[in-house]
């Protein structure tokens, strides 16, 4: 598999986040899981934590067939249950996929979103989901793939969607050192006050 380099940054706008993530090396290739707990209701915090270690734990599986894009889809579906059996999780947004040699598959639900950025500007890989996020027991998860791909994936939620241009993010990733990208992204949503809008959370993965 081709070297990957990641990194990733996080921010809130509250005394505690409830943006959860992963990012995990795995014998099948890299992990990538965002999730962002729902404000306003209670649980939100908790029905993250779930999603993440409910895809953690099948992931890792040798029966979980990574490189199907419906395995994915699926695989969230699970979690939409899971998370909306538990009397004590609210809702999430999610992301989760893998970056291996057969190239980027995942799935999400909800409007965390996650883009492939390179010269020719933005691939939206998230473009078509659904906003019903997970843990409402409707969620319907969209599924994503892409053979091959060159640039920076970019995996975040929508603390920094919301409140960043597009081309503002593009102009950022475009420079070479990660990690100092990640915490533009993230300075980019900050408020003169210093304080943030919403919990932010960010995940680069560049191949070389």
């Amino acid at each position: 598999m081709t070297d990957l380099t990641f990194t990733t940054a996080r921010a809130s706008g509250r005394a505690q986040s409830e943006d959860r993530l992963l990012v995990q090396e795995l014998p099948i290739g890299l992990i990538v899981i965002v999730a962002d707990g729902a404000g306003g209701i209670s649980g939100g915090a908790r029905a993250a934590e779930l999603f993440i270690e409910h895809v953690r734990s099948r992931v890792a599986s040798a029966l979980f067939e990574a490189s199907a894009e419906q395995a994915w889809a699926d695989l969230l579906l699970d979690a939409d249950h899971k998370v909306a059996a538990d009397p004590t999780a609210g809702e999430t947004t999610g992301i989760a996929l893998l970056v291996a040699n057969a190239g980027i598959t995942g799935a999400s639900a909800g409007d965390s979103e996650a883009w492939i950025v390179g010269q020719e500007g933005a691939d939206v890989l998230t473009t078509a989901q659904k906003r019903k996020r997970l843990g409402t027991g409707k969620a319907v998860p969209l599924a994503f793939h892409r053979a091959s791909w060159c640039g920076t994936l970019m995996v975040a939620t929508d603390g920094l969607f919301a409140y960043a241009q597009s081309e503002v993010l593009c102009e950022i990733l475009d420079g070479d050192d990660l990690q100092a990208a990640a915490h533009r992204l993230v300075a980019s949503v900050q408020l003169p006050s210093g304080g943030f809008p919403d919990d932010v959370t960010v995940a680069l993965v560049r191949g070389s």
